[in-house]
């Protein structure tokens, strides 16, 4: 399930390759979804969000890997 905080921005996918239905869902629930291709990440400073599309869009982990890399190493920087 989302447990996101109200406001948060974050990123489910690019809306012409994303499940719309799941972009649109999450926006009811008070958040921002920020269009995203799947080797790039979305950054919420304020809340300490971090996320990607991932296997929202990619069919391996090969399309996965550089999104999820960024994602991780800006973790780190948001924890330090």
């Amino acid at each position: 399930s989302l447990h996101r905080p109200p406001g948060c921005r974050h990123c489910v996918g690019q809306l012409r390759l994303c499940d719309l239905d799941t972009a649109d869902a999450v926006e009811e629930m008070g958040a921002e979804h920020v269009p995203c291709p799947v080797d790039d990440i979305v950054v919420d400073e304020d809340n300490k969000v971090v996320t990607t599309p991932a296997y929202m869009l990619a069919q391996n982990i090969a399309e996965a890997a550089s999104g999820i890399e960024k994602l991780v190493a800006r973790v780190l920087v948001l924890t330090a």
